[in-house]
C-alpha cells in the first residue's frame, strides 16, 4: 500500500541531528499497521 487514508490534523516541524529545520504533515488514521521504516541509506 502507498496510501494513508486519514485526517490532516495540522503541521509542524522537526530539527535533523545536523540542525537542519524539516516541515512535517500530523495525519490521524485508524486500523493501520507499520511494517517498515524506510532510511534515506536502505
Amino acid at each position: 500500500m502507498k496510501a494513508i487514508i486519514g485526517r490532516k490534523l495540522g503541521m509542524t516541524q522537526i530539527f535533523k541531528e545536523d540542525g537542519t529545520l524539516v516541515p512535517v504533515t500530523v495525519i490521524e488514521s485508524d486500523g493501520m499497521v507499520v511494517v517498515q521504516k524506510k532510511t534515506v541509506e536502505k
